[in-house]
């Protein structure tokens, strides 16, 4: 729209509203005339109606034919009438009458193309309602504005009036209990309405101040389509039918409509906005000011009632006194009346009792309710301060003020812990309560039984004339118990209410506290902390630097401890003691050190108690500073709690005291960590670590205490004072010096070549760690210039928070480390020891052996060392990785919900459950596939094994049976895992199923001898044909079975070479399995002797050895035959049985070697082949040359 037809506009407003005054008893409704002028003049000319010579409006179609031209070839035309004044309802009816007449003729000769018509009806029809929708809503904010002064006098009238009744507060003088708990309840429900009311306001507001800042945009991007539409025009093409084209341009005529109005729609809103800035607040002050006048009036109300109940409590008390006096005179002696009058004073002091504690109740619900209300309201400002939508730019619009007011509130939110105990206390309280009630019920039920006699004892008293009457006193007693109890139960009834209520809103405050808690979690590290660094951050920097080395702070500080020191002269003392003995015992804990790390490196070594006195010695040696920044940490911080009770100023003092906790944090894992490693420590002779990179890890340290310690002490004193500016200079400046230092170490720590993992990846070379070490390694080092560039740039809190969490991971894994180290040092020495008890025990029966004692029976239950290491092993890495996940989380559990910002960044869209719900897949979604799949690898390697040493080993299964079930558990994880990366990647299966069944054929074809050795193993670890650890035979190969695999199994001869066969030939072709059902074996042992020999006395030579060796079964017993004659040999064949496969060759070679001792020993010839040479002559020259020589 140009600014020549803007002009248009604005006139011809001007022009009718002038012409309205005039002859507006002409026309009936001079609104309409004006709507329909603006309407008109809004339009861009291409899109402007035609009228034709008498003036009436035409169909837009063709501005030159009449409206016979445009219909349908054998449609009836209509004539052409005139449109009533509001154009946009005319134009919906002519459209709709068409629609009407297009549907008939469907109906009556179904047509393509004029399905294509309805189409674009109804989308005529769509935009003309918007339109019209939008122009009402143009009609509402123009009424708001022009209403908006008027109603902004009316607010400040009500609110001059709440002022003046403020002046002058209400009294209420309650005649009794009743009326008084009837006019609460009536100002509870007027509180409860007020309350509505403001928070209606407050959230109207949060909501205004977010529509704000969206109406530009949206205005923006209206008028971007509008001026697209604009220069398109209506859409003509010969070839179309004058019924589509004449459809065609209604359809974009009323694109255009819709569009125009809701621009003046929102720009009316805006104005509406703008001229209400004033009202709103002020009504939102008249609300809370209402609010407040309600809640004195409710609480004065309160006060006059719990009045009344005290005094009414008070007056019966003295009349029971005074009536237990009297029962105590001689005259009037009367036990029943003494008891009912002891119980009844009772009653009232529990009523008294119960009544304080209710007032306490309803100070504590007022205070929740208001600290409800402020952070409710504080969560609403910022909800719209700080936008979620995917546009919003609230880290670079609002910079570092958002930012410090989201930490300072998220420093501010109610403690959840404490509430907690609050409401635990409540839940006591009504459990009391509920005790009590029960008890008033059972005491109510008696005083009511013992009326009912009383009563009757009074009338049978009153009909005898003889008997003179007795006093009704203890009826009355009994009744003013009645009353007092059903007194006290209503009013415990109340109580109980305000207990639940009390307890809800505390609740309440909970879910408010860690929503608005992930709420600030979630955007604070997108948000600047400050500006970039610059020259204008130099005066901050230098006042922090003469806060930082100030004579009189230090002095101060030092005055502090001297007081301390006067006044705790014990603590001070203990600290000089400790200290000078530790520091005087250096030299002889490093000598015992060496000592017990001696006696431990010995392979003969079996006591735990040497590693144990290493780690305190080692503890011993690095704890002397810490302990005494540690011990100063705690008298600055009691003494500035003492000190601050009495109005000193003491941020100086807490600011030191937070950094020497800071600092020990870090010097004492540091130096630890390098005493381990010296050369006599725990970490070479105790945990076996290389000497070499143990003393660089040890050096490396000690440069980076020395380097980064003070400066991490400075940076703490800045980072724990109240002035962010302070912290955004200067403590910026000494985070960003202090992270290339940290840098340094950490590539001298982990550099692949002279790192500690030099000697592993050297010894791995070609592994995934040694692949990737130049990712790990740059990955590891970079972390802390890329978190000093990040505070540079301005986000500079979320960099000191990313970092700390990465050095308490850090340390997490150094802590873990040495756990693990501790714990695999503790099972080797648990296994040398079992290793020696077995090594005596076998001794001992060797010793009753060959002194002729009865040898013991044999123990089956041996434990198998090497396995019981293994499974301890393995639970040992598998508890200490889920305790390393547990701590991980826990430590990066406030940072998670920044990852929902993620979300912001779209990368596509998959189709949801329903046809008409769409998934977005975010940057956030990527980022959460990578944790699922490091938990899927970790849980794939140590969940099977955790499975089979907590479980699997007290089940009586066979070992091929635990292996199938942990291969198969396996496989469900990595299905598992499967699903869950495609359900976060937006993969559902309704919408991939037909890409799965595409691939699924293409596979089929192209891989089936894959899929048919996946099917084939499955079959293998259910069906069992072979196990792990049978012995078979496959294509005259034997070997035993190590490994079932997805695609093959592998099989290890007995050369301990591996042969591979894919699954499917071990289930569709043959194989030999020894030991499938039995391990019982046949060994053939062949025999030949001499012709001549004895062989039945060979036979039994033989059968004799077969019965005495161990390994040969007596059933089926040996048989032993002579096979035949052979050339040089009588054939003997013995034929034995064997329980397993174990010594097989074992025992053949024993056979062997004991048949050929006994034959010798017997005389029976081990015959070998003999061959007869018969020659029958010799040449001359041979025969002369033998004669000569000899």
């Amino acid at each position: 729209m140009t600014s020549f037809h803007r002009i248009q506009i604005i006139s011809a407003r001007l022009l009718l509203l002038l012409a309205s005054s005039l002859v507006g008893y002409l026309l009936p409704s001079p609104q309409l005339c004006a709507q329909a002028v603006a309407e008109s003049a809004a339009q861009p000319p291409a899109a402007a109606p035609a009228t034709d010579p008498a003036g009436n409006l035409r169909s837009p179609a063709s501005p030159t034919n009449p409206p016979a031209a445009t219909a349908p070839p054998g449609a009836e035309v209509p004539p052409a009438t005139t449109l009533p004044i509001d154009p946009i309802a005319g134009r919906i009816q002519e459209i709709q009458q068409r629609l009407a007449q297009t549907q008939a003729e469907i109906a009556s000769n179904p047509d393509e193309a004029k399905k294509g018509l309805t189409d674009l009806y109804q989308k005529a029809i769509t935009d003309l309602q918007a339109a019209q929708t939008a122009r009402e809503k143009l009609q509402e904010w123009e009424a708001r504005t022009v209403a908006a002064p008027q109603t902004l006098q009316t607010v400040l009238q009500q609110l001059e009036t709440l002022k003046q009744q403020k002046d002058k507060p209400a009294t209420f003088n309650f005649p009794n209990m009743d009326e008084g708990k009837i006019k609460v309840q009536q100002l509870g429900t007027e509180l409860a309405a007020a309350t509505a009311k403001r928070t209606k306001l407050t959230e109207e507001e949060a909501a205004r101040e977010k529509r704000r800042k969206e109406l530009p945009q949206l205005i923006s991007d209206l008028k971007t389509l509008q001026d697209q539409q604009t220069k398109a025009g209506s859409p003509a093409d010969a070839a179309n039918a004058p019924a589509v084209t004449e459809a065609l341009s209604w359809a974009s005529d009323a694109s255009l409509r819709s569009i125009n109005q809701q621009i003046l729609a929102l720009e009316s809103e805006q104005r509406a906005y703008e001229a209400e800035a004033t009202l709103l607040p002020k009504q939102i002050e008249l609300a809370r000011s209402e609010e407040n006048r309600l809640q004195e009036l409710v609480k004065q109300a309160n006060a006059q009632l719990e009045a009344i109940r005290t005094n009414r409590i008070l007056q019966q008390r003295l009349e029971l006194e005074h009536a237990l006096l009297d029962t105590k005179s001689p005259a009037n002696q009367e036990p029943i009346n003494q008891e009912l009058i002891k119980n009844l004073l009772q009653h009232l002091e529990t009523w008294q009792n119960w009544t304080a504690r209710h007032n306490l109740l309803q100070t504590k619900l007022a205070t929740t309710n208001e600290t409800l209300r402020v952070w409710r309201e504080k969560r609403s400002k910022m909800d719209a301060r700080v936008s979620t939508s995917p546009t919003s730019k609230s880290g670079g619009t609002f910079n570092s003020w958002v930012g410090l007011m989201l930490r300072k509130q998220r420093n501010e939110l109610p403690d959840t812990d404490q509430l907690y105990a609050e409401i635990s206390l409540l839940q006591e309280q009504m459990r009391a309560a509920d005790a009590l009630r029960f008890e008033l019920d059972d005491e109510l039920q008696t005083a009511q039984s013992q009326l009912t006699q009383e009563e009757a004892i009074q009338a049978a008293s009153a009909d005898n004339e003889d008997e003179p009457p007795k006093e009704a006193r203890t009826e009355e007693l009994l009744k003013q118990t009645i009353d007092i109890l059903q007194a006290i139960q209503l009013d415990l009834n109340t109580h109980v209410d305000a207990l639940y209520e009390t307890a809800n809103q505390i609740q309440n405050t909970i879910h408010l506290s860690i929503d608005y808690q992930e709420f600030i979690d979630k955007h604070v590290l997108f948000i600047r902390s400050s500006e970039r660094l610059q020259s204008s951050d130099i005066p901050s920097l230098m006042e922090a630097f003469h806060w930082l080395v100030s004579l009189d702070n230090w002095r101060f500080t030092g005055a502090l401890l001297l007081r301390d020191i006067y006044q705790e002269p014990w603590w001070y003392t203990l600290l000089v003691v400790g200290l000078g003995i530790l520091l005087a015992n250096q030299t002889n804990l490093r000598r015992r050190l060496g000592e017990v790390s001696t006696k431990a490196s010995k392979n003969t070594c079996t006591q735990f108690s040497y590693t144990v006195r290493g780690i305190l010695l080692t503890f011993l040696i690095s704890s002397p500073l810490p302990l005494a920044l540690l011990f100063f940490f705690w008298r600055l911080t009691v003494r500035s709690q003492l000190e601050y009770t009495m109005g000193a100023d003491l941020q100086f003092v807490q600011a030191v005291s937070s950094s020497l906790l800071l600092t020990v944090s870090v010097f004492l894992p540091a130096e630890l960590l390098r005493q381990l490693c010296r050369s006599n420590g725990l970490g070479i002779k105790h945990f076996g670590w290389p000497e070499s990179e143990s003393k660089s890890l040890g050096n490396n340290l000690r440069w980076l205490i020395n380097s980064t310690v003070p400066l991490i002490a400075v940076f703490g004193m800045l980072n724990y004072q109240a002035d962010a500016r302070w912290e955004s200079s200067l403590g910026r400046v000494v985070f960003i010096c202090l992270m290339p230092l940290i840098s340094i170490s950490l590539y001298r720590i982990f550099h692949p070549q002279t790192g500690i993992f030099s000697d592993f990846l050297r010894s791995n070379s070609g592994g995934w760690l040694d692949r990737t070490s130049l990712v790990w390694f740059l990955a590891i080092v970079l972390s802390p210039i890329l978190m000093a560039f990040t505070s540079y740039l301005g986000y500079h809190y979320t960099a000191v928070r990313i970092a700390g969490h990465f050095a308490s991971t850090m340390w997490m894994i150094v802590a873990l480390t040495l756990v693990y180290c501790v714990l695999t040092r503790w099972i080797l020495l648990n296994r040398r020891r079992l290793v020696r008890q077995q090594a005596r025990q076998r001794l001992e029966d060797a010793a009753k052996r060959d002194s002729g004692t009865a040898a013991p029976a044999v123990d089956d239950t041996t434990v198998d060392l090497i396995t019981l290491n293994e499974q301890t092993r393995r639970l040992v890495t598998s508890v200490v990785v889920a305790t390393g996940l547990g701590i991980a989380y826990r430590i990066w559990f406030d940072v998670l919900p920044a990852v929902d910002m993620l979300n912001s960044v779209q990368l596509w869209t998959t189709q949801g459950p329903t046809p008409d719900e769409n998934i977005n897949i975010t940057l956030a979604n990527v980022v959460l596939v990578i944790p699922i799949l490091i938990l899927a690898i970790i849980a794939g390697r140590n969940v099977p094994g955790l499975l089979e040493i907590a479980l699997l080993q007290y089940l009586p299964l066979t070992k091929a049976a635990k292996y199938a079930i942990t291969t198969m558990f396996r496989y469900a994880i990595l299905a598992i895992s499967i699903m869950a990366v495609s359900y976060v990647l937006g993969l559902q299966w309704a919408s991939i199923q037909w890409l799965v069944a595409a691939l699924g054929v293409g596979l089929g074809f192209g891989l089936q001898e894959i899929f048919a050795n996946f099917v084939s193993g499955i079959i293998l670890l259910f069906e069992q044909p072979l196990r792990v650890g049978d012995t078979i035979t496959v294509d005259g190969t034997t070997g035993v079975v190590s490994k079932i695999r997805m695609r093959a199994t592998t099989i290890i001869n007995w050369d301990r070479q591996e042969l591979i066969v894919p699954n499917k030939d071990l289930i569709t072709g043959k194989l030999l399995n020894w030991t499938l059902s039995d391990t019982m074996n046949r060994i053939v042992v062949n025999v030949g002797i001499a012709y001549g020999s004895d062989t039945s006395r060979a036979c039994d030579i033989i059968r004799e050895i077969c019965e005495e060796h161990p390994n040969i079964m007596s059933s089926p017993s040996p048989v032993i035959t002579f096979e035949g004659f052979g050339d040089n040999t009588l054939n003997l064949v013995v034929r034995a049985y064997l329980e397993s496969l174990d010594n097989r060759l074992a025992t053949i070679h024993e056979m062997h070697q004991q048949i050929y001792m006994a034959f010798g020993t017997a005389g029976i010839e081990i015959a070998f082949p003999q061959r007869d040479l018969h020659i029958r002559s010799i040449p001359d020259r041979l025969s002369k040359w033998f004669e000569s020589r000899s």
